[in-house]
């Protein structure tokens, strides 16, 4: 016996550590091993693109950025640094916060709450889809990003249907 690590232990570490390259993590049996690690990619390429969708819409003080989960919101809030709207999320605890202010004239929606947006809004478009580049299919990858507009009803009817604990 030398005393080195063993071979439980290295296997332990590549499947539960970050030492797998981005550009290779895609093709290797990890993220089907350990799902954690496959919701741990992409988070700043999804608020640009989400930040790139918001820009498009022109005057943002009348926007508002709504994620579908308490991943989608962390992000946005940490890789936001300023330049983005403020961002609402009815999953777990975030529903405590409340929904938006007035006035709100667009929603930019950010995944998979999207179909249950959809009927408070006049219109909802899909801008695009997230993409984090890396080929790491996760929770997110390939969600869309809609801007909603037309507003029917009021957040206090909005919200309560958007509340979700999962």
């Amino acid at each position: 016996m030398t005393g080195g690590p063993s071979a439980a232990s290295v296997v332990g570490a590549v499947i539960s550590l970050p030492v797998i390259p981005l550009g290779v993590l895609g093709q290797t049996a990890i993220p089907g091993i350990n799902s954690a690690t496959p919701d741990q990619v992409g988070w700043p390429a999804y608020v640009d693109q989400v930040g790139e969708v918001v820009h498009q819409q022109g005057e943002e003080d009348d926007l508002v950025i709504l994620a579908s989960n308490y991943g989608e919101a962390g992000a946005i809030d940490r890789f936001r640094e300023g330049q983005l709207p403020a961002v609402y999320s009815g999953h777990n605890a975030l529903y405590s916060s409340g929904p938006p202010a007035e006035p709100v004239k667009a929603v930019v929606v950010v995944g998979a709450m999207l179909e249950k947006v959809r009927p408070y809004f006049a219109g909802c478009t899909i801008a695009r889809s997230l993409d984090n580049g890396t080929d790491v299919d996760n929770e997110e990858q390939g969600e869309p990003i809609a801007v909603c507009t037309g507003r029917l009803v009021g957040w206090n009817s909005i919200w309560p249907a958007l509340r979700h604990l999962d």
